[in-house]
């Protein structure tokens, strides 16, 4: 397959959340028309995920086995070095198994993005969500590391890095650079930094126009693998949220759509 037939490498690191990767796959399929090719890296799933994974002809599975990081984090990171390091694509997208595709042109617009300049070593977004002026006074008023930062004469915004949840990189300028996700820091971050201290555009998209394109499910995969009880009041509500989610009947189709898997 040549380089311009699959223009952008998706990579997705996965474990053991079937429905989830479902679903995200399955959007893949319904809403994707610019050239690409999926690569999933699995961490060692050990449930009904794997069968679904290997059933598919028309993603790449790379499954790992008892070398897979003991964390969950580092196992993450890995995965996506692991995946990139399986193409010769001129773009890679990191994706996350709790990030929906929701629009016909998602692709495309990313593409766009980062094609308006050749400087653009990556695009993405902070966090993908968008909260009320309340939550975010709360929110500033009980942030320790913003008031950690705000003592040291740091910002908030001197923090922000674009992260994988659905990140486009140019792979040209990762190599050029020896970048690789895998470290000791949030994944993302590292190359974030790397890529602007080395003179290259780390460029945010607009939280509004990204969730135009795709919707994520924060932290969907921790959630969904834990034992959640209303004890547990916040991964209560996380987890409710997430089946909410999954209960609605745009969702509920794509599950239901099999034809998507051919």
């Amino acid at each position: 397959m040549s380089v311009t037939q699959k223009k952008v490498a998706i990579i997705i690191p996965h474990f053991q959340t079937l429905e989830l990767i479902r679903i995200c796959l399955r959007s893949i399929r319904k809403f994707t028309n610019y050239p690409h090719e999926v690569i999933v890296v699995d961490n060692y799933s050990r449930d009904d995920s794997i069968a679904y994974l290997q059933s598919l002809k028309w993603i790449k599975l790379i499954a790992r086995g008892k070398e897979t990081e003991g964390s969950g984090s580092l196992a993450h990171q890995a995965a996506l070095d692991i995946g990139i390091s399986q193409t010769n694509a001129p773009y890679v997208l990191s994706l996350h198994s709790d990030t929906i595709a929701k629009h016909p042109q998602w692709l495309n617009r990313l593409v766009d993005f980062i094609e308006e300049d050749e400087n653009i070593g990556a695009i993405g977004t902070w966090k993908l969500e968008v909260k009320s002026p309340i939550e975010i006074l709360f929110q500033r008023l009980t942030d320790v590391k913003r008031v950690k930062n705000w003592l040291t004469g740091h910002t908030l915004e001197e923090r922000k890095f674009i992260r994988t949840h659905c990140a486009l990189y140019r792979l040209d300028i990762l190599s050029r650079l020896n970048l690789h996700f895998l470290n000791n820091d949030t994944a993302g971050k590292n190359i974030h930094n790397a890529l602007t201290n080395n003179g290259y555009t780390a460029r945010f998209i607009p939280v509004e126009e990204m969730m135009r394109l795709v919707d994520h499910l924060n932290h969907g995969t921790f959630v969904l693998q834990k034992t959640i009880t209303i004890k547990d009041w916040k991964h209560y509500r996380m987890h409710r949220k997430i089946k909410n989610y999954l209960d609605l009947p745009c969702i509920r189709n794509i599950l239901w759509d099999g034809s998507l898997d051919q």
